[in-house]
């Protein structure tokens, strides 16, 4: 009769004496590492580069589970030699069992946590000295594993996290668990950014830039309902709620006219790069980008606070840029003016948008000549003639000739637009004062901050999902994720343990 093959034993093994285990979890490691070098010798000899490769990082997964191992067998189970712990309130709970956690699943997959458990007749609950000492999450993700699922979330889909994350380690990160943590973990960007110092004065440039924008993101209808057949006129196929998108920042001055910012457009319609190149513009310093879906008193609030932080003896010339949305503009001067007041500009690029509609009046659309005429109509505005323009446009309005209901309308629009918008169109002042005239910042954040992310094909979202992923998002636009995850899982020790190690 066969004798059966003699199992190792594992650190995990109850029978096993703390000494042994560590033993047994420090033979295990060495026996792993002697297995990829044999590999590495041998088997991988016939194989291209890049599947030894693979294979190698398959079997260093496989180490450093082992490596988890050796360091939990020899950590111990936290079981203390009084053989009780005292609860915060004086109570006093002898040493129960150990309990195993079983579930762990940290970057190498799973890893099994023995615990001594304390409790005693009529306590409410349990402890376990050691998940306060490890700082164990709540859920069975290592915060490692959770914060690269949140990294690759905050630029795929959720689906997509859990897809890749099993490509490159083999583990099963469900989809729930990724949308769950990431609400956990947003909810604490806020305070995050509160306890964040201003930047260092010597890093500042002259002018303190705010920018305010609106971008929907479409929402999830709250109860199911058919599809229609047929989308009646005017209805949209997405509900949308807005959500409120901010940057602040400071930049030095940049003196220009007119003609520096005008540029020439060739027979085919393109760009002539100017002779000479301009000097490098400066770039905007200590940029900090924001979206939320709570609304513009919220978004508002933070934008404040971190112009005071940023100039707490009001001396720095503030800046508002705004697409001319009269209840932005209105919030902007009552709300974020500091002692020398704010100085409120119409983002010229969005004055740009109204004039190429007005071009299509007399030109054909994305032609040179369409291009040279609002080359021409852009450097009246930036040389203080709005009212030459308007005036311009309302004598075009007059005139019969070539205007159906579609032209009548481009004019009436501009004319509108720029009529009630002309009190912050004094861009040959800005321009003299190095002041910005456009708000990148704000534009760029809308896109890349709330379009790339949130307005894919098909994807619909919660109110509340959709806050917790633009934090997470803004957070890693600003360069703050490391700080910011660090932060969170310091803030999760004191949610869940802060009693327990205080005792």
């Amino acid at each position: 009769m066969k004798t059966p093959a003699k199992v190792a034993p594992t650190p995990d093994n109850p029978d096993l004496h703390d000494a042994e285990r560590a033993l047994v979890a420090e033979r295990r490691v060495r026996d792993k590492l002697d297995e990829i070098v044999r590999f590495v010798r041998t088997d991988a000899q016939g194989e291209e580069l890049h599947e030894v490769e693979r294979a190698v990082f398959g079997q260093l997964l496989g180490l450093g589970q082992a490596l988890m191992g050796l360091f939990l067998a020899e950590k111990g189970t936290g079981k203390v030699e009084a053989g009780y712990v005292t609860t915060p309130e004086g109570v006093d709970l002898p040493y129960h069992s150990t309990k195993t956690r079983k579930n762990y699943l940290s970057i190498f997959g799973k890893v099994p946590i023995r615990r001594a458990y304390y409790w005693g007749q009529g306590a409410d609950t349990g402890w376990c000295p050691l998940d306060a000492e490890l700082n164990l999450p709540k859920q069975r993700f290592s915060y490692l594993l959770q914060e690269w699922g949140e990294l690759l979330g905050v630029d795929s889909s959720f689906e997509q996290v859990t897809e890749r994350l099993d490509a490159l380690l083999g583990l099963k990160f469900w989809t729930q668990g990724v949308q769950d943590v990431a609400r956990t973990a947003s909810a604490d960007v806020q305070a995050f950014y509160e306890q964040k110092p201003a930047p260092e004065p010597s890093t500042e440039g002259e002018l303190l830039v705010a920018t305010v924008d609106g971008k929907g993101v479409p929402i999830r209808p709250e109860e199911p309902r058919g599809r229609k057949l047929r989308i009646g006129s005017g209805e949209k196929p997405n509900k949308k709620k807005e959500a409120v998108v901010s940057g602040v920042y400071t930049v030095e001055r940049y003196v220009r006219t007119a003609e520096d910012v005008i540029r020439e457009i060739d027979d085919r319609g393109c760009v002539v790069p100017p002779e000479p190149p301009p000097p490098p513009r400066p770039r905007p310093q200590n940029k900090r980008v924001r979206a939320t879906m709570l609304g513009k008193d919220v978004a508002f609030a933070e934008v404040r606070r971190q112009l005071e932080q940023r100039d707490p003896g009001g001396t720095k010339q503030r800046i508002g840029l705004t697409d001319g949305a009269e209840s932005l503009q209105d919030r902007v001067l009552s709300e974020l003016a500091g002692p020398s007041g704010i100085v409120l500009i119409l983002d010229v690029m969005h004055v740009l948008t109204y004039l190429w509609a007005v071009s299509t009046v007399d030109h054909k659309d994305g032609t040179a000549e369409a291009g040279r005429w609002v080359m021409n109509k852009l450097r009246l505005l930036l040389e203080g003639k709005v009212g030459y323009v308007i005036g311009g446009f309302r004598q075009r309005l007059g005139q019969s000739k070539g205007l159906n209901k579609g032209k009548r309308k481009a004019l009436n629009k501009a004319i509108n637009y720029m009529e009630r918008n002309r009190a912050f169109m004094a861009y040959d002042v800005y321009l003299a004062a190095g002041y910005p005239i456009a708000s990148g910042v704000a534009e760029g954040a809308c896109k890349h901050l709330v379009k790339d992310r949130m307005e894919r094909t098909g994807m619909r979202w919660t109110p509340e999902g959709a806050q917790a992923m633009l934090e997470l998002r803004a957070v890693e636009l600003n360069g703050d994720w490391r700080d910011l995850w660090r932060f969170h899982v310091a803030q999760q020790r004191e949610r869940l343990y802060g009693a327990q190690r205080a005792a």
